[in-house]
């Protein structure tokens, strides 16, 4: 099975699994935030009440501007891995990028099932996606081609990465 390729933004390859290629993308701190804490009853981190504003006003242009570093547009994007960190976090996110319900359907399906589990949920929200592309291709159907999936972070930063199906 072909490997997945990432690349960190410096032209640097490697290999990991999947039957993907992938271009990675980071904003800078973006919003202030109360202090990440590990305790006995878990993780713990108060967020800006504005997070879901910032999201609504500023992934626009940091998803266009990724898409344009890669010489696409919003149209050859044919899945969507939105970070299910609430709520507001995906209804925000569909607002600002002009997403459907459709679209952010494997992220509610996260959330619902999971609730939020930091910047990592959005690997739950691509085994759904995977997974639903297995299915198409088994169907004799074509699948997903290429998508974007972006998470968010204390701070708050923006990580994004590009998948193309290899």
């Amino acid at each position: 099975e072909p490997g997945v390729v990432v690349d960190n933004g410096e032209g640097a390859l490697r290999g990991l699994g999947g039957g993907l290629a992938a271009k990675h993308s980071r904003s800078a701190a973006v919003a202030e935030d109360g202090p990440l804490s590990i305790n006995e009853k878990g993780i713990s981190c108060k967020l800006s009440k504005y997070l879901p504003q910032y999201i609504a006003k500023n992934m626009k242009g940091y998803v266009d501007g990724f898409l344009e570093k890669h010489d696409m547009s919003f149209s050859d994007v044919d899945f969507w891995a939105v970070h299910p960190g609430g709520r507001r976090i995906i209804e925000e996110a569909q607002n600002g990028l002009g997403l459907t319900e459709e679209q952010t359907k494997y992220s509610w399906s996260v959330l619902n099932d999971y609730g939020n589990m930091l910047s990592p949920s959005v690997m739950f929200v691509l085994e759904l996606i995977l997974n639903e592309h297995k299915e198409e291709l088994n169907k004799g159907n074509d699948g997903f081609s290429q998508g974007l999936a972006f998470s968010f972070s204390p701070g708050v930063g923006a990580e994004g990465i590009l998948l193309k199906v290899l």
